[in-house]
């Protein structure tokens, strides 16, 4: 069985693990949210990522898939860990409860508060995280599957800011990550521009409108309103830019000052933000140009 930690881990169970670190992600940002709705999402995907390592469980260590309800594939996993690693699945109770509130949504129509989506975020999120390392040896933080990215640059500096970070080398993976992040700004905001020229050169704008976006500096205006003019287009760009790639610019600017940073000064958890940041960034990429 494969229990010995120097034996590689398989694709498809760095995969799988991938996306229960996205689903977690993912869930964690709404489950406390304001917004019924929102946390009504949130504890669903909260629930998949548990689903998502507890199959990445069976599949591993027992080479096929269990029942497809959850309380016989929570079993199936305990006996595989307990069996071949005499090691014990974390967290039981709150995950019986993300389960209560999953199965309170789904056949109840019960909105989780704020507090249980808050709660069941952190225990989905660690109990992943410990599977992770006792399991399959493998440190979840670092974790990136740039095979899913479509472009090359993005794809080759997220693999490369992985691995340095988990050699130990948190400045050199923040300098990869940024290298990313860069790329994909560039390609987004190519395709945000031309998207704006569109509307901004369209049948409904004025002449005038047509001829400023395509040269602020013309003669129509002075040359204090068209710099005035010509700063606007750019933060335009630069705001539909972030939020198509499902960010805001304060934290845009965060990440870029951080990269900025002195290579001594740069520790663990800012690279790890830095990586997630990047590597959330190009999944909501490649989301919008499917």
């Amino acid at each position: 069985m494969p229990t010995d930690p120097a034996q590689p881990v398989a694709d498809i169970a760095r995969r799988q693990l991938f996306m229960a670190k996205v689903l977690c992600a993912r869930g964690g940002a709404t489950a406390s949210s304001s917004l019924p709705v929102d946390r009504i999402e949130g504890v669903l995907l909260l629930e998949k990522a548990i689903e998502t390592t507890l199959n990445a469980i069976v599949d591993w260590l027992g080479g096929g898939s269990a029942e497809p309800a959850f309380p016989a594939l929570w079993k199936a996993a305990q006996g595989l860990v307990a069996k071949q690693m005499r090691w014990e699945l974390p967290f039981k109770a709150g995950i019986d409860h993300i389960h209560y509130l999953r199965t309170g949504v789904q056949h109840h129509g019960q909105v989780p508060s704020r507090e249980d989506g808050s709660r069941a975020a952190a225990i989905a999120y660690e109990f992943t995280r410990e599977v992770a390392s006792h399991v399959f040896h493998v440190d979840v933080d670092v974790l990136a599957l740039p095979g899913i990215v479509r472009d090359e640059e993005v794809a080759k500096a997220l693999s490369e800011a992985s691995t340095i970070l988990e050699e130990g080398d948190s400045a050199g993976s923040v300098k990869a990550s940024a290298r990313a992040f860069e790329q994909l700004w560039l390609l987004t905001g190519y395709d945000v521009y031309a998207t704006m020229e569109d509307a901004m050169t369209g049948p409904y704008m004025s002449e005038l409108a047509h001829a400023h976006w395509r040269d602020p500096l013309r003669d129509h205006f002075s040359q204090e309103q068209s710099r005035a003019l010509q700063g606007l287009r750019e933060v335009l760009v630069e705001v539909a830019t972030a939020l198509t790639l499902g960010v805001r610019l304060p934290e845009v600017r965060r990440f870029r000052a951080l990269a900025g940073k002195e290579p001594e000064a740069v520790t663990r958890d800012e690279a790890l933000f830095a990586l997630d940041f990047a590597l959330n960034c190009a999944l909501r990429s490649e989301s919008v140009a499917s």
